[in-house]
């Protein structure tokens, strides 16, 4: 899936989907939880519903190295 189908998929807008992205990174790098339940993050950070979030951490998840990748060429 490119991020283009999942903002088809949440409703939500290429930048609003990144700065979910790079709060996803910063978790990730401060250790404080196991990635799959970084929805539960998403949910209560960003106010989404219970789909969307999980939606949008298993993108993450199974996207990681080319969403790094991409981040670092865009920053």
């Amino acid at each position: 899936m490119s991020v283009k189908k999942l903002e088809l998929e949440t409703g939500l807008n290429y930048e609003s989907l990144w700065e979910m992205f790079v709060y996803l990174f910063s978790l990730r790098d401060s250790g404080e939880t196991n990635m799959w339940l970084a929805s539960s993050y998403l949910r209560g950070d960003f106010d989404l519903e219970k789909p969307i979030a999980s939606k949008i951490a298993v993108f993450w998840i199974k996207n990681c190295k080319a969403l790094e990748a991409e981040f670092a060429r865009i920053r």
